[in-house]
């Protein structure tokens, strides 16, 4: 549980640096690809700060860090499941890159703790199909990528 706190707290952490960033501003950098942007977009919704609080609108900004390998982006995914008692789709988040982070491991293992015996096959399952599907995105978001820079290099000569 020591480790699901300091995940809270970094997250909280990151907001109140960029605390001065308006809501509008930080979009535009997410948008552009600032994974900490996205990340604090995430926070600020699902705590209320400086927003209201919005679930959905926190899940996506999360989504788009996590999807983009970014670790504190599935720490969010994680703690937005873990605060509606999903314990079972917080394990497949934090599961995501566990094998690169060690708080996102922690982070895994400290929710295993709370997933019934019955239902441990089921996060392990979830957590293997979460990854397939991101791992489609991020392929996805790679083409996209590709096609955009033959565009942009087409157009330039």
């Amino acid at each position: 549980m020591k480790t699901l706190f300091s995940i809270l707290l970094v997250l909280a952490c990151v907001n109140v640096l960029s605390a001065r960033q308006p809501t509008d501003v930080l979009k535009e950098m997410a948008l552009a690809g600032d994974f900490d942007a996205m990340v604090v977009l995430g926070s600020r919704f699902m705590y209320g700060v400086g927003e209201k609080i919005d679930l959905a609108e926190s899940e996506r900004w999360y989504r788009m860090a996590a999807v983009r390998r970014d670790f504190d982006g599935a720490h969010g995914m994680g703690t937005l499941y873990l605060n509606r008692k999903d314990y079972v789709t917080a394990f497949a988040w934090f599961s995501l890159y566990a094998d690169q982070e060690v708080g996102l491991r922690e982070a895994r293992d400290d929710v295993m703790s709370l997933i019934p015996k019955n239902r441990k096959a089921e996060a392990v399952q979830a957590a293997a199909r979460l990854k397939d599907t991101i791992l489609k995105e991020q392929a996805d978001l790679l083409q996209r990528h590709i096609e955009e820079t033959k565009k942009e290099a087409g157009t330039s000569r």
